[in-house]
């Protein structure tokens, strides 16, 4: 095992967080989300309410010595038929607004997975 092999990402691999959006969106969770000025909307512009939405998974990231890694990757949906996706970072970087809107959704204490 080199050096390299221990590092958390290399370059043309795909972060922690980006293979687990990857396999989201093979099981149809397509519909990438954002909040601004705390509206939940996706890159089309279109909004969503959140208290449609079902937060379906959570996954938690924890890098040990980079802060990109200290992130939480959620799977929505809303009985519209949406799929979709949502991040935040935890702790100190984390967005007040997307907190909120996350806070909204139904049933998030359910579904917290694993630490990556």
């Amino acid at each position: 095992m080199s050096k390299d092999d221990n590092m958390e990402t290399k370059p043309g691999r795909l972060s922690p967080m980006m293979k687990v959006i990857e396999d989201l969106r093979g099981s149809g969770y397509t519909t990438e989300l954002f909040v601004t000025n705390g509206k939940l909307h996706d890159r089309e512009r279109k909004e969503f309410d959140p208290t449609n939405m079902t937060v379906d998974s959570m996954f938690r990231f924890e890098g040990q010595s980079d802060p990109e890694y200290m992130g939480i990757l959620y799977a929505v949906s809303d009985k519209g038929g949406t799929k979709g996706y949502i991040s935040n970072a935890y702790g100190t970087y984390a967005d007040g607004d997307t907190d909120e809107v996350i806070k909204r959704m139904n049933d998030i204490d359910k579904h917290n997975r694993s630490a990556y």
